[in-house]
C-alpha cells in the first residue's frame, strides 16, 4: 500500500474543504482496509500514523489549539475528535504498536472501520 504522506495531507488541506475531507477519508480507508503486514510495515517506516500530522482537517481547521470550523467539531460539538472512534482506534493502534498480534490488529481494525463510517457522514 502506498500510504499518504504528511506532505500530501498538508497539500490537501490547503486546497479546499472537499480536498481535505477526501484526504481524511483516504487516510482512514487505508487504516480500515490495510492488512496485518501492511500495518507492521508502515509502523517500521513512520511509527505513528494516527495523529494530527496525518489529518487534513487538523491541518486546515486547527487554529490556536481550537478546532472551531472542523467538520468533526461541528457535528460532535467537541474539540479534538472527542465523541468519535478516533481515540479508541488510536489506543488500539498503540497497543498493536507494542504487541503485534492478530487479536490486537483486529481490535484496531474494527475501530478504524467505525471511525471511517463516522467520517463518511460528514459534509465537506
Amino acid at each position: 500500500m502506498k500510504w499518504l504522506t504528511q506532505k500530501q495531507v498538508k497539500e490537501a488541506a490547503k486546497k479546499s474543504p472537499k480536498a481535505a475531507h477526501d484526504c481524511v477519508i483516504e487516510h482512514w480507508t487505508q487504516l480500515a482496509t490495510c492488512t496485518f503486514d501492511e500495518l507492521k510495515k508502515v509502523i517500521k517506516s513512520k511509527s505513528n500514523i494516527i495523529n494530527s500530522c496525518y489529518c487534513a482537517f487538523c491541518s486546515k481547521y486547527t487554529k490556536r489549539q481550537l478546532c472551531s470550523a472542523c467538520p468533526i467539531r461541528i457535528k460532535t460539538r467537541k474539540d479534538y475528535c472527542e465523541k468519535t472512534f478516533y481515540y479508541d482506534a488510536r489506543g488500539y493502534f498503540n497497543v498493536f504498536l507494542y504487541d503485534q498480534t492478530e487479536d490486537n490488529f483486529d481490535l484496531f481494525h474494527k475501530t478504524a472501520e467505525e471511525e471511517l463510517k463516522f467520517l463518511k457522514t460528514l459534509r465537506a
